[in-house]
């Protein structure tokens, strides 16, 4: 009497459904490494990266044919590189000549902190800078007066950077702070992230 072949169609779909939900997963990893380490900006990484999850094949195929602009962007680095060279490396060497004998003199003035100077000595790029003040503020209307008055108050150089800049009364009066002090000589830069402030800026805000 023959044999009769039985497959058992649950564990069979259950089997698919991993092997299906792995695979997305190993794309979404490879694609999201790959976007990022293509240095772009974080807003046109995203879009990528949702291009290419929800429509792999044809994000994949648009990605290839209009989103490799590799040209520019060595270009844009090339130029990025040069002015770092020429104008932001020779202001950082005092400070990188230094910075050796600050973070061992800090660490021997405050034990407690040690671990975390050797932190920075190991694996921090940035450059290490003493005698600074910081003042934490949680009170809104403590901190509109305040940076108002700091404003008002330099003399050399002012330098702001939020996540998010919207457009209302507030940010209006600081910015004709902003613009007097350009006036009067004061250096002046404001950076605010792309990406938080998109919504609310558009592209010619000024």
């Amino acid at each position: 009497m023959p044999s009769a072949l039985i497959f058992d169609v649950p564990d069979m779909t259950m089997d698919l459904a991993a092997i299906l939900a792995a695979s997305i997963g190993l794309y979404a990893i490879i694609t999201g490494i790959f976007l990022i380490s293509e240095n772009r900006r974080p807003q046109s990484t995203l879009a990528w990266m949702f291009a290419f999850l929800l429509a792999p094949v044809i994000g994949l195929l648009f990605y290839i044919f209009f989103g490799r602009n590799r040209k520019a962007f060595v270009r844009e680095r090339k130029l990025m590189k040069q002015d770092l060279e020429d104008h932001v490396i020779p202001i950082l060497l005092p400070l990188l000549s230094r910075q050796n004998t600050d973070i061992s003199r800090l660490e021997i003035k405050n034990p407690s902190h040690r671990k975390l100077l050797q932190l920075v000595r190991r694996n921090s790029e940035s450059v290490l800078t003493t005698f600074n003040s910081a003042e934490i503020q949680q009170n809104a209307s403590m901190f509109y007066s305040s940076i108002v008055k700091d404003l008002k108050a330099a003399q050399h150089s002012i330098h702001l950077q939020y996540f998010i800049w919207r457009v209302d009364d507030f940010t209006q009066h600081l910015k004709s702070i902003l613009a007097a002090k350009v006036r009067s000589g004061v250096e002046v830069r404001l950076l605010y992230d792309p990406l938080g402030s998109q919504v609310i800026l558009n592209s010619a805000y000024d």
